[in-house]
């Protein structure tokens, strides 16, 4: 749905779209937004702002999209933007039923589009200062996966005590001899910062594995003295055409990063004895 709403956007004439804490490749269709002129800002609160001046220097809607669970962040801008009277369209992604009857002071309409139904879009010649389009839509947080082959490799080296999390896993309670727990999509958000609490407050071993593209939601958090040998994360590639780029930021903070294309070639018990934080990355293949 998030596509045609670009695409319908694009055929009234509007030529400039702002991403913003997405993951353009798991939910944007690029044949339909390279048709724009496309500009990625990581943080929400600047990208709001370049929206708003680029419309008010253009004098054209400008449309910004944004994962829903930065919303707060994007208050301000469009706050000002209501006050400047300046075009900007903000679509916010993702996939909860929420409310943002709070944004009513900010925008001059909330558009509610979901189950990929709408009979509401907005006419471009209709906009003179910010409106909303909410897209309720299932996104790449809720694909479940299978940890299967990972788990039995564990299975035979780690103890009772030892505790494997995982994200948002297709199969649940196995008779694993270690602790096994599953970690929802709503509880996404500080994964990262959530799993070093557990590792490094834990005499035992613990491991978190989970998509990719989650990291960048917390990556912030790897810049951490105290990290240490007791840091063992798993992470699957999610987009078969987007390379890790987070990989050299963690060797930078002193993570070590090991690729590998299959389960087979793993050397567990190396991933697990290593006197260091260790990382490795599952290529799909």
């Amino acid at each position: 749905m998030l596509n045609k709403i670009l695409k319908q956007l694009f055929d009234q004439g509007i030529r400039h779209l702002v991403e913003t804490q997405l993951d353009s490749s798991m939910c944007l269709n690029s044949d339909i937004a390279n048709l724009f002129n496309r500009v990625n800002i990581k943080d929400a609160r600047s990208a709001t702002f370049y929206s708003l001046g680029k419309a008010k220097m253009l004098q054209t809607p400008v449309i910004l999209i944004v994962d829903e669970n930065y919303l707060s962040s994007c208050y301000t801008g469009l706050t000002e933007a209501w006050l400047q009277r300046q075009p900007i369209i903000l679509i916010a992604y993702g996939s909860r039923d929420r409310s943002l009857a709070h944004f009513k002071r900010s925008v001059d309409r909330i558009i509610y589009i979901r189950d990929n139904r709408s009979n509401d879009l907005v006419d471009i010649d209709a906009i003179h200062g910010p409106i909303m389009i909410y897209v309720q839509d299932a996104n790449s947080d809720d694909l479940k996966f299978d940890y299967t082959p990972l788990l039995i490799k564990f299975d035979k080296l780690l103890t009772a005590q030892d505790t494997v999390y995982c994200y948002n896993p297709s199969e649940q309670d196995k008779p694993y001899q270690f602790l096994s727990h599953s970690i929802y999509p709503e509880y996404k958000y500080g994964l990262f910062s959530k799993y070093l609490g557990w590792a490094l407050g834990s005499k035992n071993t613990s491991i978190l594995c989970c998509p990719d593209h989650l990291i960048q939601i917390d990556l912030n958090i790897f810049n951490n003295s105290n990290i240490n040998k007791k840091v063992k994360i798993v992470l699957f590639q999610t987009n078969q055409n987007s390379s890790f780029k987070e990989a050299l930021w963690l060797s930078n903070n002193n993570i070590n990063v090991e690729y590998y294309s299959d389960f087979e070639t793993i050397d567990y018990r190396k991933f697990l004895d290593s006197d260091f934080a260790n990382v490795i990355y599952i290529e799909n293949k």
